[in-house]
């Protein structure tokens, strides 16, 4: 029995229906149909995390971009990435922080050299001129120990 040849113009009605019953992306089918587009829409794979001993983060995509953040989880650098990866794995690592106590932490600086660190949750621990903790108010002891970490390697 011969096979059917598939009429062009029919070509991207075809895939956008073979994508539609597709459980990886259903979304997906209706651009490329639009757009007379012979590709299959690909799933992106998710980057790895990786959190060293040391509280230091960093991302990394299969395309080789690799994104770095310190033990506060600022962002420190990136090789080889563009803007929507990035973006990315900020929200990767603000994920991972805020599970393990932290998230949202914001160091500040004051003009009497005093430093205040706050999270996002309303958690805030003060220091005075020396890097000495004075107080905190509405946190866990985890969030604590981590607001002492950053403080000592800014002081």
């Amino acid at each position: 029995m011969p096979r059917p040849a598939i009429v062009p113009a029919l070509a991207p009605a075809l895939v956008a229906a073979l994508l539609a019953l597709s459980p990886a992306a259903p979304a997906a089918a209706a651009p490329a149909a639009r757009s007379g587009a012979f590709e299959l829409a690909q799933a992106k794979p998710r980057p790895t995390l990786v959190r060293y001993p040391s509280g230091a983060y960093e991302v990394r995509y299969v395309d080789n971009c690799v994104v770095t953040y310190d033990t506060s989880g600022r962002r420190t650098g990136s090789r080889r990435c563009i803007p929507a990866q990035v973006k990315r794995a900020d929200r990767l690592v603000q994920e991972d922080a805020a599970s393990r106590g932290g998230g949202g932490l914001k160091y500040r600086k004051l003009a009497s050299g005093a430093a205040r660190v706050t999270y996002s949750d309303g958690c805030i621990v003060t220091y005075n001129k020396t890097g000495r903790r004075s107080g905190s108010r509405g946190c866990r002891p985890k969030q604590v120990r981590r607001a002492d970490k950053v403080v000592q390697q800014r002081f």
